[in-house]
C-alpha cells in the first residue's frame, strides 16, 4: 500500500460510506421501481445511457427498451434491413415502436414497395407514420399499418392518384 494513501474499512455495526464503490462488501440498496422508472423517464433522449442502463439492471430493460425503440427512423435500405434482422433475433421489440419515419430519395432502389411492407408486419402498434423525402409512395407499402392514426407525407410523391386513395384506405383507423 503506498503511503498517504488509506482505503477506510467498513464498520460492520455503521452504514456504509455512499462515496465508496469500489469495496466488495458495499450493498447497494435496492430503489422502488417508481423510482428507477423516473430516472429513465429522464433519460429518455440519452439512447447510449438508456443502452447501458438495460444491461446493468435486468428490470430496467422493459423501460430502456420503451423510449429506446418508440421512435425509429428509417434511410434506405441497409438500415431497414437491420432493424428487420434485428426484429427477427428479438420479435417483441416490435411492440415498442409507436412512431416510423421513413426516409426516401429518387435515387435509391424501390425498398419502399419492397422492405417495408415485410417490416411492417413486425410493427404492429406505430401510430405514427411519417414519410419524407422526393421518393415515390405507393398503397402497398402501407397495408400493414391497422393502427396508424397521424400520417405524414412531406415532399413525397405517389405516382397515380389511385395510389394515394389507396393509401388512405389502407390506414383504417387514420383520422383525415
Amino acid at each position: 500500500m503506498r503511503k498517504g494513501f488509506l482505503v477506510p474499512k467498513p464498520d460492520p455495526t455503521g452504514p456504509v460510506p455512499p462515496t465508496v464503490l469500489t469495496l466488495p462488501t458495499l450493498r447497494v440498496p435496492d430503489l422502488p421501481p417508481e423510482i428507477t422508472d423516473r430516472i429513465l423517464d429522464h433519460l429518455h433522449a440519452d439512447t447510449q445511457t438508456l443502452l447501458q442502463c438495460s444491461l446493468v439492471v435486468k428490470h430496467w430493460v422493459p423501460r430502456s427498451r420503451y423510449y429506446t425503440f418508440h421512435s425509429i427512423v428509417l434511410k434506405g435500405h441497409s438500415k431497414c434491413q437491420g432493424l428487420q434482422s434485428l426484429l427477427e433475433s428479438n420479435p417483441n421489440l416490435g411492440y415498442f415502436v409507436k412512431e416510423l419515419k421513413i426516409m426516401t430519395t429518387f435515387e435509391e432502389p424501390p425498398w419502399l414497395s419492397t422492405d417495408v411492407p415485410e417490416l411492417t408486419k413486425k410493427l404492429p402498434l406505430v401510430y405514427r407514420l411519417e414519410v419524407e423525402g422526393n421518393g415515390i409512395c405507393s398503397a402497398a407499402t402501407f397495408r400493414e399499418f391497422p393502427n396508424v392514426r397521424e400520417l405524414t407525407i412531406e415532399r413525397g410523391a405517389f405516382e397515380t392518384f389511385n395510389e394515394f386513395v389507396g393509401t388512405v384506405c389502407n390506414l383504417p383507423s387514420c383520422k383525415i
